[in-house]
């Protein structure tokens, strides 16, 4: 009979209406705060993807395959490889501050070596430098290019960040006791540096990437 609804219905449409819910649920979860997990877990990085997975569009900021898309929350991005339902890259944001001014950092870098998504990628020499300057750097236009802690694969990430900024025609900078104390002229500058900045725990030194010329802060 036209216009009832069976019980089968009902159940149909209940559980349709949940699963709304839940996606939406997810994808507000997705904007507001990094994913902390183990990604080389397995399971954990399967439980990650089926959260990004309800992105909205709007937060596929790029679309590297078919079915591969760049997604971003509140203070992260991550690779999503609908293909092998799994997570291929995340990075995390931090913000700080430096000659009063708020700067970015990357305060978890994750990718999967595996991947064939983490090589050269338009331009740049990995993929982590694409989103690095595509996508990181466009949020604020000022990013701590160093960490606290640097492994030599990583040393060698930042070096080609500070090579690709001079290319881009940016600012770098030395930056030490949150004041931006000289800027860097070429990239063999940075180079002489090396030993100073990625000194193993430093925190103090560090090299910052700017689209603006910062006023400089002479050590006392």
């Amino acid at each position: 009979m036209f216009g009832v609804n069976t019980m089968s219905d009902l159940k149909t449409k209940t559980e349709a209406k949940y699963h709304v819910v839940e996606r939406e649920a997810r994808a507000i979860h997705l904007r507001k705060k990094p994913l902390k997990t183990d990604f080389d877990n397995a399971k954990k990085n399967r439980e990650v993807y089926g959260q990004l997975i309800y992105a909205d569009e709007e937060d596929k900021v790029a679309k590297i395959d078919e079915g591969v898309y760049l997604v971003a929350g509140g203070d992260f991005f991550a690779l999503v490889n609908e293909n092998r339902e799994a997570v291929e890259y995340y990075v995390s944001i931090g913000t700080t501050k430096v000659s009063k001014k708020p700067v970015l950092f990357q305060s978890l870098v994750w990718r999967d070596s595996s991947s064939k998504y983490t090589g050269s990628y338009k331009g740049y020499t990995s993929f982590a430098g694409y989103v690095f300057f595509e996508h990181i750097f466009p949020k604020s236009g000022f990013v701590i290019a160093t960490d606290k802690e640097q492994t030599e694969q990583w040393q060698s990430f930042w070096f080609n960040r500070v090579r690709d900024a001079f290319r881009l025609g940016y600012h770098v900078y030395l930056v030490a006791k949150g004041k931006v104390v000289d800027e860097m002229n070429d990239f063999e500058q940075v180079r002489d540096l090396r030993d100073k900045v990625w000194a193993h725990g430093s925190y103090t030194v560090r090299l910052a990437i700017s689209q603006d010329v910062i006023e400089i802060q002479p050590e006392i």
